[in-house]
């Protein structure tokens, strides 16, 4: 029959997580790198088949398994085995298959208080005691095949370049001022120009764009208007070209008599 043992969180003597992953591994010929991954089941399933003579089938005993409900089956193993035997403590196996770091460094140091009482020295092999089952580290404890974690921002790897997009150009209301040294663009002659204007071409301008003209431009478009235009014959030249005209006529007639 086993020797039952007590064990509180504040003892003393309790190992760290190092030191309990350090005696898991040399006893049990394990490579676990958590004490989260103890939440299988089956590392305790195989520390009672070292202590006690034949306390459990350990081929039944799920010792690379993923999965929780296989987590459950191993603790249910080694409930059965701790009745056989007299140990008297219950698993809180719903906790322990969680994988929480808490619960499993909770049990397994007591679990350790109980192996270090009933522990007579005896030679053990553990792989073969499991048939050669190399027991892997594989997924972290308490992660459930495929799942996948979300949330978590990825960070950029060190020594990558992070690329930011070019300032945009400044835009504004306001016209550029020439640079120095630059020519300005030519501009097109317009109306307003000062440019000349033919005679021609300021008579045949309508009132309407001569009334657009400036000021001081209008007296020098009614000249050239008034110089174009043809002079308007005197009366008093008309009446006395007429009377030579008839005068010529009279001569005429005479003289054909």
């Amino acid at each position: 029959m086993a020797v039952n043992v007590y064990h509180t969180a504040v003892s003393k003597d309790n190992l760290s997580r190092h030191q309990i992953l350090a005696w898991v591994n040399e006893t049990l010929d394990m490579s676990l790198t958590k004490v989260e991954q103890l939440c299988t089941g089956a590392a305790y399933c195989q520390f009672m088949d070292l202590l006690f003579e034949n306390p459990l089938p350990l081929k039944k005993v799920k010792f690379n398994t993923k999965l929780e409900h296989e987590y459950v089956a191993n603790f249910k193993l080694l409930q059965t085995c701790f009745k056989k035997v007299g140990v008297d403590k219950p698993i809180p196996m719903d906790k322990l298959v969680k994988g929480k770091f808490q619960d499993n460094i909770e049990f397994v140091q007591w679990f350790k208080r109980l192996f270090d009482a009933n522990y007579g020295g005896q030679e053990y092999d553990a792989l073969v005691a499991r048939g050669g089952i190399v027991v892997t580290t594989g997924e972290a404890a308490g992660a459930k095949p495929g799942a996948v974690k979300t949330g978590i921002a990825s960070r950029p790897a060190a020594g990558a370049v992070k690329r930011t997009p070019p300032p945009k150009a400044a835009t504004s209301s306001y016209s550029s001022k020439p640079s120095p040294g630059s020519q300005p663009a030519a501009r097109r002659p317009g109306p307003s120009s000062g440019a000349k204007q033919s005679p021609a071409s300021a008579a045949r301008q309508s009132p309407a764009s001569a009334a657009k003209q400036s000021p001081a431009s209008a007296p020098k478009a009614r000249t050239a208007a008034a110089a174009s235009a043809p002079a308007k014959p005197d009366p008093r030249l008309l009446a006395e070209v007429a009377e030579l005209k008839t005068q010529v006529c009279d001569k005429k007639y005479r003289s054909s008599e």
